[in-house]
């Protein structure tokens, strides 16, 4: 059993509280108090045992179970619809900042595919111009670049969109099969 200490002062030196024993503590169930040790020189003329139990519930999600929103409706009439309604707003928010950040993502995509066309369309005009007035190595460098660029590019994203596509399909396989029947 945990008893408690003496505090001294810094400046007296004396102590000001004899130590006092702790109340029993209740976890999960009923108090069980416990037993007051002997005394210095006394027998122990039992032992006691206190078994304590913890029990631990918690929800994921927007909502809370049944029961708890019963519990919500017992102690103040209306609590679950306003619990209820409330979650219809969040949803409804993340599916509106989710619906956003898709079409900027897209808007982006188009920029950077109109950029990269522009840059690499700029390039092999700049190749053939410089072919033309008669600066074979430079345009022939300046033309190749470009299309090598744009080629490599092209394969790198179709092989990571491929890979980005299998992972999912891994994804809701492992999922679907986690479910079961």
């Amino acid at each position: 059993m945990l008893q408690g200490h003496c505090r001294v002062s810094k400046k007296s030196r004396r102590k000001t509280n004899p130590p006092q024993p702790l109340p029993p503590t209740t976890v999960g169930g009923s108090a069980t108090p416990a037993p007051i040790p002997p005394q210095a020189g006394e027998p122990n003329p039992s032992v006691s045992i206190r078994v304590q139990s913890l029990s631990h519930s918690a929800f994921s999600g927007p909502l809370p179970p049944p029961e708890i929103l019963k519990e919500y409706q017992k102690i103040l009439p209306g609590a679950a619809d306003r619990v209820i309604s409330m979650a219809v707003r969040q949803m409804a928010h993340r599916h509106a900042l989710e619906r956003s950040v898709t079409q900027s993502d897209i808007w982006k995509s188009y920029l950077g595919m109109m950029a990269a066309f522009l840059i690499a369309m700029s390039g092999i005009g700049a190749g053939s111009f410089l072919v033309y007035w008669g600066h074979d190595w430079a345009g022939v460098g300046f033309f190749s670049t470009s299309l090598v660029t744009i080629v490599t590019v092209f394969i790198t994203g179709t092989a990571s969109r491929r890979a980005e596509r299998l992972e999912k399909a891994k994804l809701i396989h492992a999922q679907a099969s986690n479910r079961g029947p």
